[in-house]
């Protein structure tokens, strides 16, 4: 995995490389960067995929740290503008989720928030204020849920000055 060439890289070439990674298991996201010009993680990425002469950069986006390591801040300020916090409405009965709407938010809610389609989307380099794909997905999983306490003021959000109708991808 190329996960293991940024380790051999730290131990056995520079021992100040710096790079996020946490679970090597592909759940957190802290280890996306961008492996020959696409947006990756580097514990779920074999070496074999992207071969010899392999080159690793930073999220494009977002400022570096150092390194591979990026500010995440701007990331989840601009996710947080679309109250990403799921809010039930006050239920009599349990909530039934069937599977169409289910299937309509199924990638939204499969997102684990790394940042690489942020660091994909040309608009959000192009406009700073853009809410980004992130941001955008979790509102859409959200306003699809039938459970969820305010989904017009979600939407909304989603759809205002700088978000979704800035995208143009």
């Amino acid at each position: 995995m190329v996960v293991d060439a940024l380790f051999a890289l730290l131990v056995q070439i520079d021992s100040s490389f710096a790079f996020r990674v946490s679970c090597r298991a592909g759940v957190c996201g802290s280890c996306a960067v961008r492996v020959d010009g696409r947006e990756r993680l580097a514990c779920q990425t074999p070496l074999s995929l992207v071969g010899s002469g392999v080159r690793i950069e930073p999220l494009r986006n977002l400022p570096i740290v150092k390194d591979l390591v990026v500010d995440l801040d701007p990331f989840f300020a601009k996710y947080g503008a679309i109250h990403p916090e799921f809010r039930a409405r006050p239920l009599t009965e349990p909530a039934r989720v069937t599977a169409a709407e289910r299937g309509l938010v199924e990638r939204a809610i499969n997102c684990i928030s790394c940042g690489a389609c942020h660091s994909a989307c040309d608009i959000v380099g192009l406009n700073k204020q853009f809410v980004g794909p992130a941001a955008l997905a979790r509102a859409w999983a959200l306003v699809g849920d039938g459970r969820d306490a305010d989904p017009d003021a979600r939407l909304a959000a989603a759809v205002g000055e700088n978000g979704a109708w800035r995208c143009h991808n």
